[in-house]
């Protein structure tokens, strides 16, 4: 999975960095974010393989930025 993972970072962090940068107009805030949607996947019991795995990733995103403007 780690190597996954690290594929998967590789491939769409830059993308989701600025997708959470542009919903909530922090960076820093943005980057934590970013990083915890990876520390959720890797806790997460996936089945593999994932069939849309950057859907997923920015599904994970779309749930932080709901749980952060609670």
């Amino acid at each position: 999975m780690t190597s996954t993972l690290d594929q998967l970072f590789q491939e769409h962090s830059r993308e989701l960095a600025g997708y959470l940068a542009r919903k909530l107009d922090a960076p820093d805030l943005a980057a934590d974010l970013c990083q915890e949607v990876y520390l959720r996947l890797r806790r997460s019991a996936l089945p593999d393989p994932l069939r849309n795995p950057r859907a997923y990733l920015f599904r994970i995103a779309r749930n932080l930025l709901i749980d952060h403007q609670r």
